[in-house]
């Protein structure tokens, strides 16, 4: 939320603003001098700072009212969901799953040289580089995976064994730091619209009306996904594949996103209608029975909770 709020463009010219309007005074301040005739004071430039003042007290109480509706949960919900399905739209390219045929020769492996996040890689680089090496390159984890220092990033299969050099460039091609920026990485925002649900079925704060809204936010994310694949496999100028990936499963964030929701909310009333209610909608929508099983037994869940709780 302090990131969105500062990386705003317009919230960055308000802060701009004031930096501004700060170092004007100490010139100004500088400026202020004794002389022969007596003291120096530029009105003029005194003048232009009272304006500017003026300004930033329009400015200050228009950011108090950003700050006040960026903290609301709303707000927050309906943010993660457009900027999560704006980067779904970007990397969902194909009608069909991705297929990829695994070289039959023994890969060299590439290690990981410190702890931290896999985010992904440069494409473009990183095909040119495999066509260049005439080679596969394979990433065993999908992006968002922590991973220790020594544990295998990749596979690379190839004729030629690479060099130091060779290793150290495709480790530059690698994104490998630690955040969750929803713009590179959409499952970031499936994973934070489930803790925002399940921050609000806390104790705490016992707020189901806000989880019931991230509910509804996360479920239309699940049904993108459904009708939708992301590329795994890329393929070079020629239209031969280079690299492929693995992507977080439809089944695996399903789990993950809507299964410790359910352990928070399972006695709530308002949860149980949400979620069956959600759950009925996606089962309908999956024409193709691509996830029927997965959703079925998860409705039954949600009736048998129900019909315990009536008794």
């Amino acid at each position: 939320m302090l990131d969105s709020m500062i990386g705003g463009k317009f919230q960055q010219i308000i802060l701009g603003f004031y930096i501004g309007t700060i170092v004007f005074a100490l010139f100004l301040l500088s400026t202020i001098r004794d002389i022969t005739s007596g003291i120096y004071v530029p009105a003029l430039s005194i003048y232009l700072l009272l304006l500017l003042t003026v300004v930033d007290l329009f400015l200050f109480i228009y950011f108090l009212h950003y700050v006040t509706q960026s903290v609301k949960f709303g707000t927050i919900i309906e943010r993660i969901h457009k900027n999560t399905f704006h980067t779904l739209q970007h990397i969902c390219t194909t009608e069909e799953p991705s297929s990829f045929e695994q070289p039959v020769i023994d890969p060299q492996i590439i290690y990981t040289g410190s702890s931290d996040y896999y985010q992904g890689f440069d494409t473009d680089q990183l095909l040119k580089f495999a066509a260049t090496h005439n080679g596969v390159i394979e990433f065993p984890h999908p992006p968002g995976t922590f991973l220790l220092k020594g544990i295998p990033l990749l596979h690379f299969y190839g004729s030629v064994k690479l060099s130091k050099d060779d290793v150290k460039e495709i480790m530059n091609m690698v994104d490998f730091y630690s955040g969750q920026p929803i713009r590179i990485n959409p499952y970031y925002g499936y994973h934070q619209l489930a803790e925002v649900a399940i921050k609000a079925l806390s104790p705490g704060i016992n707020d189901p009306q806000t989880a019931v809204a991230s509910l509804y936010a996360l479920t239309d994310l699940f049904l993108y996904r459904l009708q939708n694949y992301i590329q795994t496999v890329f393929e070079d100028e020629e239209g031969l594949p280079r690299i492929n990936t693995v992507e977080y499963s439809f089944e695996r964030l399903f789990v993950e996103c809507y299964y410790p929701i359910w352990d928070y909310g399972k006695k709530d009333r308002y949860i149980q209608d949400a979620l069956q209610q959600m759950m009925e909608q996606l089962h309908a929508c999956d024409i193709d029975d691509k996830q029927s099983v997965l959703i079925t037994i998860f409705l039954r869940k949600i009736k048998s909770q129900k019909e315990e709780n009536e008794f």
